[in-house]
């Protein structure tokens, strides 16, 4: 971004503006004395430079949008850590011996802990005997 600005910048310095003039007055060598020099095409040559101009504003904004987005995505991680001592919901890994492996994530990203299973606790299992 720093490059487009800088490059708009420096254009925009050199030559006045983005217009391109149809004509122009020469005075440098090798012209002896003041002389009309015409621009080939500047009809052409100044849709390209705002096509180009338009370009480069283009790319400076979807890049201060991703700054934004990035900076608004680690300030969420960094407030969902510190807050409610959860990671967000794409960072979740099961920790628990039960799930097998298995996501603990609802559709809508919420997070679930995983139910022990009626196979797995021998106080539940069909063949148990009940203490009395």
């Amino acid at each position: 971004s720093g490059f487009e600005i800088g490059f708009l910048v420096l254009f925009h310095v050199l030559y006045g503006g983005f217009n391109v003039p149809r004509l122009v007055k020469c005075d440098m060598k090798p012209c002896p004395n003041t002389v009309d020099c015409y621009i080939s095409k500047p009809t052409e040559k100044k849709i390209f430079l705002y096509l180009v101009v338009v370009t480069s504003a283009l790319c400076i904004l979807l890049n201060f949008c991703e700054l934004v987005y990035l900076i608004f995505k680690h300030m969420t991680k960094f407030y969902l850590k510190r807050y409610s001592g959860l990671e967000p919901a794409g960072e979740l890994e099961c920790k628990d011996p039960h799930c097998g492996g298995q996501d603990n994530r609802l559709a809508n990203g919420a997070v679930v802990p995983h139910q022990k299973s009626i196979r797995n606790d021998p106080e539940r299992s069909e063949g148990a005997v009940p203490a009395v």
